[in-house]
């Protein structure tokens, strides 16, 4: 009976990929205000995502690839007087505020070699009424952490839908996606 259980729930793994628990618990973080757990969670989501995609490819190129592929369109746009295309956030710039908020705490990210363009950020929570987003004032770019956690998830989303469609392999990596067991389990 041991053996059989533990072979389904093996079994079960190997089915489908499913990122929805991750994208669930930023999105309670976010519900419940818990601004640091909802960042910290959505800045791993392209480091586990870019992983299964290539675990060949260093952290740090296949981080600043999956963002710029699908996150990075929401954070460029056609601005000023006279209009020319602006990127507000590069991956390089969020792979080098992942480094200093998940390393050391920072949201300065003048020590990281990976950063292109930006030298800090600035977070802020969401009041209501107002939408403070997406905004560069010099080297700064201000950030309202809830739509910033929702663009990363979206493209987690994306990404997902497009697995399908994606190398045997690819498929293959994202069945071993870890999860938390919250039922009947034995090891």
């Amino acid at each position: 009976m041991r053996m059989a259980l533990g072979r389904r729930l093996r079994e079960a793994r190997t089915v489908h990929l499913s990122t929805q628990p991750l994208r669930e618990a930023v999105e309670q973080a976010i519900a419940q205000g818990n601004w640091y757990a909802a960042l910290m969670t959505t800045l791993t989501l392209p480091d586990i995502i870019g992983r299964i995609e290539d675990p060949t490819t260093s952290s740090s190129a296949r981080y600043i690839d999956w963002f710029d592929r699908f996150v990075g369109a929401r954070y460029s746009a056609t601005v000023g007087r006279d209009p020319q295309p602006t990127v507000f956030l590069t991956g390089a710039d969020c792979y080098a505020l992942r480094c200093a908020l998940l390393h050391e705490g920072s949201d300065s990210i003048l020590r990281q070699r990976a950063r292109s363009s930006l030298e800090a950020f600035r977070f802020v929570a969401p009041r209501p009424g107002r939408i403070v987003h997406n905004n560069r004032i010099r080297d700064t770019l201000l950030v309202q952490v809830d739509i910033f956690c929702r663009d990363v998830i979206a493209g987690v989303a994306s990404w997902e839908h497009m697995l399908p469609s994606m190398a045997v392999d690819i498929q293959k990596r994202a069945t071993e996606l870890f999860r938390i067991e919250t039922g009947s389990y034995t090891i």
